[in-house]
């Protein structure tokens, strides 16, 4: 699945946003408002989406002040 989204300008440090994204249950405040679910559990999140699977997000990679990424896996 490709999801597209508008690109925007975060007016915040580097290390702002690093610290905010590897803290995952911040982003629950990211997800849309068809948000139906969305639990942490150590270091992935599960979310679900009206009308969509629920998908478990993982953290891959951290790189400080850098990268933060996540792998996806689709739960039955």
């Amino acid at each position: 699945m490709n999801l597209e989204t508008q690109k925007v300008t975060v007016q915040k440090s580097s290390k702002d946003i690093f610290e905010f994204l590897t803290k995952l249950d911040n982003f629950e405040g990211l997800m849309p408002e068809s948000k139906e679910k969305f639990e942490v559990d150590g270091d992935s999140f599960i979310f679900g989406l009206k009308g969509m699977p629920e998908i478990r997000l993982v953290l891959k990679e951290k790189v400080e002040q850098y990268k933060v990424s996540t792998n996806s896996q689709t739960l039955s």
